[in-house]
C-alpha cells in the first residue's frame, strides 16, 4: 500500500520480498516470488533515487531475471547512479566489471580500479582489501605495487580490522592465494617475514573469526622453520578443533619432526584424526608399509580403500592399487 501511495523506499522493500519470495513458508502471505515484478519494483524506486534500488537494479540487470533478459547497458546505467549517490556496493561491482570485463563490458582497468578506491573510500572493506590484492600481486592490467598494498592494510589493520590484518599477514609471506604451501616473503617489502607472522600472531590471539586459521597457519610456518612455537600453536588448535588443518599440520610436525622431535606413530594418529584425505592417505601407506609404526597392513588398506571408494582421492587409489575402481572417477584435493 506504501508503494502504491508513492512511498519508493517501500517498493524497494516489495522488490526485494518479491524476488527473495519472502512470504512461501508464511501462512496467508501475500508475498510470492516474482523476479520480474522484482525487477519492475526496483527501476521504479531507481527513477525516484532511491540509490539502494538503483544497485539493486543494476544486479538485476547483469544477468537474465525473471522475463528481463541481461543488458549490460542498463545494468551499468543504474550501478553508475547508485555509485554518484553514494552507493558503495556499486562503486565496487561497477569497478570490478571494468576491472575484469565483465560480459558485455569494455574493460578498462584504471577505471574500473578507480571505482574500488571510490567503494572503498565510502567504507567497503572489501574493496579495499581486492586494491590491496590488485597493488600485491599485479594483474588484470593493474601493475604490481606491493608497498601501496601495504599502506593500504597496514592502515585498515591499524583500526582494528582483523580481516585485513589476516590479509596483510598471508600477503607479506606470500600464502594469500594458498596459506598450505611454504612461505615465500615478499622481496620488495622490507621485513617481510618478521611482519607477516607478526599480523598472523596479532589475529591469533584476537576473538576475531579468522583467529583460529591464523592460529593454524601460523603455527604451520613456524613448525616447518622448526621453530617449536609452532608445534605448540598446532598442539593447541588440534585440541581444540579435534581435526582439520590444525591437526593434519601437527601430523606432519610430528612426521617430519619439525618444531620438535619426530615422532611418526604420534603423527600416524593426527593425521587420521585430522579427516584430511591427503593426511589420511599418508597414514594408510605407513600402517600398510609399517613406516615408522606398527605395521597394520588390514588397518591401512581399509582407510586407503575408503579414501579411494568413498571419497575418489586419486592418490589413495593408486596406493591402495595402482588405480581407481571400475566405474569410479578419481579426484585430487581441490
Amino acid at each position: 500500500a506504501q508503494c502504491t501511495a508513492g512511498h519508493m523506499g517501500s517498493c524497494h522493500n516489495l522488490a526485494t520480498l518479491a524476488f527473495a519470495n519472502y512470504g512461501k513458508d508464511v501462512s496467508n502471505a501475500q508475498n510470492v516470488k516474482d523476479e520480474t515484478r522484482a525487477v519492475e519494483l526496483w527501476k521504479k524506486a531507481c527513477d525516484a533515487n532511491v540509490m539502494e534500488a538503483c544497485n539493486q537494479y543494476g544486479d538485476a540487470r547483469a544477468t537474465k531475471t525473471g522475463t528481463f533478459p541481461a543488458d549490460p547497458a542498463a545494468a551499468d546505467a543504474a550501478y553508475t547512479k547508485a555509485c554518484d549517490g553514494g552507493n558503495s556496493e556499486a562503486c565496487y561491482t561497477k569497478g570490478d566489471r571494468l576491472i575484469t570485463g565483465a560480459e558485455g563490458v569494455k574493460k578498462d582497468p584504471v577505471a574500473g580500479f578507480a571505482l574500488l578506491g571510490r567503494s572503498c573510500r565510502l567504507g567497503r572493506s572489501w574493496a579495499c582489501r581486492e586494491m590491496a590484492e590488485y597493488l600485491f600481486e599485479g594483474s588484470n592490467g593493474i601493475p604490481k605495487l606491493p608497498a601501496n598494498g601495504d599502506k593500504l592494510l597496514s592502515a585498515f589493520c591499524a583500526q582494528g580490522d582483523m580481516t585485513a590484518c589476516d590479509d596483510l599477514g598471508l600477503h607479506l609471506l606470500g600464502l594469500y592465494d594458498d596459506d598450505d604451501k611454504p612461505e615465500r616473503p615478499n622481496t620488495d617489502i622490507p621485513n617481510a617475514k618478521v611482519r607477516g607472522r607478526g599480523y598472523l600472531e596479532k589475529v591469533c590471539k584476537s576473538t576475531s573469526a579468522k583467529g583460529p586459521r591464523a592460529c593454524t597457519v601460523l603455527g604451520r610456518v613456524l613448525a616447518e622453520d622448526n621453530d617449536a612455537k609452532g608445534r605448540a600453536l598446532l598442539t593447541e588448535r588440534c585440541e581444540r578443533d579435534g581435526k582439520g588443518d590444525s591437526c593434519h599440520f601437527l601430523g606432519r610436525s610430528y612426521w617430519d619432526g619439525k618444531g620438535g622431535p619426530a615422532d611418526k606413530a604420534k603423527a600416524v594418529e593426527l593425521l587420521l584424526k585430522s579427516k584430511d584425505d591427503d593426511a589420511m592417505t599418508r597414514a594408510g601407506v605407513a600402517l600398510m608399509k609399517g613406516d615408522g609404526v606398527k605395521k597394520d597392513a588390514a588397518r591401512g588398506k581399509q582407510i586407503l580403500d575408503k579414501r579411494c571408494k568413498d571419497e575418489e582421492h586419486k592418490p589413495a587409489c593408486q596406493a591402495v592399487g595402482g588405480g581407481a575402481p571400475k566405474g569410479t572417477v578419481c579426484k585430487t584435493k581441490q
